[in-house]
C-alpha cells in the first residue's frame, strides 16, 4: 500500500465539505474517578458514527466519469452505511462488499439505503487488501481508510475539538489526555497530521472495542 500523506491544510479544506451533511457534534465533560475528561459525542453524528465525515469528503471529490461508474467499498458496518447513504443522496449506484460474519442488522441497514450488498469471503477480503484486487473492480472504489480525502474528513473531528468554545484554557485537553477512535474494522486510529487538538506534534492514544471476527480492514 502506498504511503498516504495528509496535511492540516487538507483537513481545513475538508471541514466545509463535511459540514454540508455532517454535524458539529458537542464536546461534553465527563467526570472520571481521578480527573475530568471530555467526550466528543460522535454517536450523535448523522448515521450514528464519525464515518460520514470521511466518506462525504471522499465522494465529493469524484469526477463525473467516476460517478457514472458508480461506487463500491468493503465494509461490515458503519463505513458501508455511510457510503450507501452518500451515494443514494447523490444518485450514484453503490455496491458494498460485506465480509462474511458481518452483523445482520448492519447489513440490512446498508441495504435499506439502496446499496447492492455483495458477500465477500474471508480469502477474497484478504486479497482485496493485501493484493489490492479492488483495483480491478469496474466502479470507483472508496477505500475504508487509506485515502487522503477520507482521512482528512475524519480529521475534522480534531479540528472541531481544537476550536471548541466551551473549553476554558485550563480545561483544554493536554497531549496526555487525547484519545481517538480506532474502528473495529480497519483498526486505524486518528490521522497522524492532526492527532491531538493541542497541535500536530502531540501524540494521541487510541481506544477500540474488542476485535470483531470480520475485522481485516473492512471499516
Amino acid at each position: 500500500m502506498e504511503r498516504v500523506e495528509v496535511t492540516l491544510r487538507d483537513i481545513d479544506a475538508a471541514l466545509p465539505i463535511v459540514r454540508e451533511v455532517g454535524l458539529h457534534t458537542p464536546t461534553v465533560p465527563f467526570s472520571g474517578d481521578d480527573e475530568d475528561v471530555w467526550l466528543k459525542l460522535e454517536n450523535l453524528q448523522r448515521l450514528g458514527a464519525f464515518k460520514i465525515r470521511g466518506v462525504w469528503n471522499r465522494i465529493s471529490q469524484l469526477t463525473d466519469a467516476e460517478r457514472r461508474l458508480g461506487v463500491s467499498t468493503i465494509s461490515s458496518g458503519n463505513h458501508g452505511l455511510a457510503v450507501a447513504w452518500a451515494a443514494r443522496r447523490l444518485g450514484i449506484p453503490c455496491t458494498v462488499r460485506v465480509p462474511e460474519g458481518a452483523v445482520g442488522r448492519k447489513v440490512e441497514a446498508i441495504r435499506a439505503q439502496g446499496a447492492e450488498v455483495s458477500p465477500l469471503s474471508r480469502s477474497d477480503l484478504i486479497d482485496a487488501h493485501e493484493r489490492e484486487t479492488w483495483r480491478s473492480w469496474p466502479s470507483a472504489f472508496l477505500h475504508p481508510f487509506a485515502h487522503p480525502a477520507t482521512i482528512a474528513g475524519q480529521g475534522t473531528i480534531g479540528r472541531e475539538i481544537a476550536e471548541e468554545d466551551s473549553f476554558q484554557e485550563s480545561e483544554r485537553p493536554s497531549k496526555d489526555s487525547c484519545l481517538g477512535p480506532r474502528c473495529s474494522g480497519s483498526r486505524r486510529k486518528a490521522p497522524r497530521p492532526f492527532r491531538c487538538p493541542c497541535g500536530p506534534a502531540n501524540p494521541i492514544g487510541s481506544i477500540a472495542r474488542k476485535r470483531s471476527p470480520t475485522a481485516s480492514g473492512s471499516g
